[in-house]
């Protein structure tokens, strides 16, 4: 089936209202409701929703042509109000909150989001403003992450006995001791498909007698506390500070690489092959890459500005940023891990000594650093000039098994099709 055809049909829409008070302790109430429905349509091109099978169109697999899968919708809808109020003279108060609701994450958990907010803020410092806030957010996976559906176009062969169980390197009921398949009369190539699947559903994995299921993304919760001091210190100096601690409850990983197809001589022998998505099952044919949950995790950042006015035309200015994690806390191994060359579902089974830390990839830097000069009256009158720099700390972009970094053996990266 070549049916490339897709359209989403979505309504959005929301109110909002602010009422004004005359009193001198309460000052405003800023209130609303906003929704938004979707419902694509990509005939399992892109996302996992009802149409015709596309594998086959890439790998030759003896599928029917028929209609497999369920329509996506998806309501999401949320009330929140805000009031300000006034502590006393110099010292003023906002509480918020917001109530959310999301329809996938409602019919398996039942759970509506709560997101309280609160902001303290003091302005009786010499020209400059002092703030504390708490505040919980809450992010949903995107379709993308909860239903993607998207094929790699090229396949890979791997050897199947009569059973579909798959040869595997290392294995002394597989393999002889010169690299040579055993019993080559029995076994079969079959084409394995790298697929990207997003994990609304939950998988299950099935090596020899033992089954692994890969529970469905969470929603996403962050706790977050901050401290800002900004406004002029001394003469001719601003000062913008933010400092922020942020705990992460189901933090959702980069694209991860699921099961163990080869175990390397390790027991048992046998891969891991992908049974089903959901309730849904496979032909185990697929070499399954999505997103997980990684537990929770704290972090920390810095965040400073500093602008100093030299005279009436000349600036110079600088801003620092730092951020890090403290500590992941994960009743798994935190045994940190050397090579890429491992699948989430081995930290699930205990085989492997990885740790969900080790695959916290930020792909940003830890450190950035910008410096510069300006002056509105440079040479001659209305001539603009400014000179700046930038620095950023080293780091490694990591995504899936994948990692592009100075590392020459890595590089291969930009030309694998996956990632």
């Amino acid at each position: 089936n070549n049916n490339k055809d897709y359209s989403t049909n979505a309504l959005y829409g929301n109110f909002s209202g602010k009422n004004d008070f005359k009193s001198n302790k309460i000052k405003s109430l800023i209130y609303g409701f906003d929704f938004r429905y979707d419902k694509p349509k990509t005939n399992r091109n892109i996302l996992r929703d009802k149409g015709s099978n596309q594998k086959f169109l890439f790998d030759a697999s003896p599928h029917e042509e028929e209609i497999i899968g369920e329509d996506i919708s998806i309501l999401q809808s949320g009330g929140y109000a805000q009031l300000s109020t006034s502590l006393s003279e110099k010292l003023n108060l906002v509480m918020a909150a917001r109530l959310d609701f999301h329809s996938h994450f409602y019919d398996l958990n039942k759970n509506l989001y709560f997101s309280p907010r609160f902001a303290l803020n003091y302005s009786g410092l010499r020209s400059s403003n002092m703030r504390l806030t708490y505040n919980r957010a809450h992010q949903t996976p995107s379709l993308f992450h909860l239903f993607g559906n998207i094929y790699n176009q090229n396949t890979i062969n791997l050897k199947e006995d009569l059973y579909g169980n798959i040869a595997c390197y290392y294995s002394p009921e597989d393999y002889d001791i010169y690299g040579d398949v055993i019993n080559q009369k029995t076994r079969v190539d079959q084409p394995y498909t790298a697929l990207f699947a997003g994990n609304g559903n939950g998988f299950t994995l099935v090596q020899g007698n033992d089954t692994t299921v890969i529970d469905p993304l969470e929603v996403e919760i962050v706790d977050s506390y901050e401290f800002g001091l900004k406004g002029m210190p001394f003469n001719n100096l601003f000062l913008d500070f933010n400092a922020y601690y942020s705990k992460f409850h189901n933090m959702t990983s980069t694209t991860q690489f699921l099961q163990t197809l080869n175990p390397y001589g390790n027991v048992p022998f046998d891969a891991q092959q992908m049974t089903h998505i959901g309730d849904q099952p496979t032909d185990k044919r697929d070499i399954t890459f999505s997103y997980v949950n990684l537990g929770e995790i704290e972090y920390f950042g810095i965040d400073l500005s500093l602008q100093y006015q030299i005279n009436d035309h000349s600036t110079i200015f600088s801003t620092y940023s730092y951020y890090n994690t403290v500590e992941l806390r994960n009743n798994q191994n935190e045994n940190t891990y050397v090579s890429n060359d491992w699948a989430w579902s081995e930290l699930l089974t205990n085989s492997k000594d990885v740790s969900p830390y080790d695959i916290m990839h930020f792909n940003a830097p830890k450190e950035k650093i910008t410096f510069g000069y300006s002056n509105n009256q440079f040479l001659i009158k209305n001539l603009y000039f400014e000179l700046s720099g930038k620095y950023n700390s080293k780091f490694d972009f990591e995504s899936g098994g994948w990692v592009y970094s100075e590392d020459d053996q890595n590089q291969s990266y930009l030309y694998s099709g996956c990632g």
